[in-house]
């Protein structure tokens, strides 16, 4: 069981893209929404792979800490 559902279902195309950015208030050029699209669908690729793993016993990250990046 996962956190979310599974989003492997769904595509991210030039129009969702486009709607996406709309929805966060972010202005992208339309010559920028196929690379826009393109680092998405990677985005979600590389969740897919996460899936797999059972995170049903741990607990969500609440806070960040900025020497985890030193």
């Amino acid at each position: 069981m996962s956190y979310g559902r599974s989003k492997s279902d769904q595509s991210i195309d030039v129009e969702r893209a486009a709607w996406l950015a709309e929805f966060l208030g972010l202005e992208v050029m339309p010559a920028e929404l196929e690379a826009l699209t393109l680092a998405l669908s990677n985005q979600v690729s590389a969740i897919q792979g996460l899936e797999r793993f059972n995170l049903t016993e741990c607990s969500p990250i609440v806070k960040m800490d900025a020497r985890w990046y030193e």
